[in-house]
């Protein structure tokens, strides 16, 4: 029997897709192609059962795009709405959200 912290599974970036009700992750990315993605406007979201790895890596995403601010959930996104981080003069738009403990993204 083991005593003390196990790790977490990795986190997967996604493609993402806002859609009512929440965001829709699509196909895993590399982190190259998601900073792609990101540069192109569109948007991205991280998964995992690690919220603070989550936030983190979807920070350093849109931080290698330009200068980002940390937004959170949007009640108009519905009950799977996500905190995110997003360009703090646009373009490109979009944003590269992230899972927490209590909302997921759709599949």
């Amino acid at each position: 029997m083991s005593i003390g912290p196990t790790a977490l599974p990795p986190t997967t970036i996604y493609e993402a897709a806002r859609v009512p009700g929440g965001v829709r992750r699509g196909a895993a990315l590399t982190r190259a192609q998601a900073e792609a993605r990101r540069l192109a406007g569109l948007d991205i979201v991280v998964c995992g059962d690690d919220p603070f790895e989550s936030c983190n890596e979807a920070r350093s995403i849109e931080t290698a795009v330009g200068p980002c601010y940390h937004d959170g959930p949007h009640a108009a996104g519905g009950l799977h709405a996500l905190p995110h981080w997003q360009q703090r003069s646009p373009p490109p738009e979009g944003h590269s959200f992230y899972e927490t403990n209590v909302t997921k993204a759709l599949p």
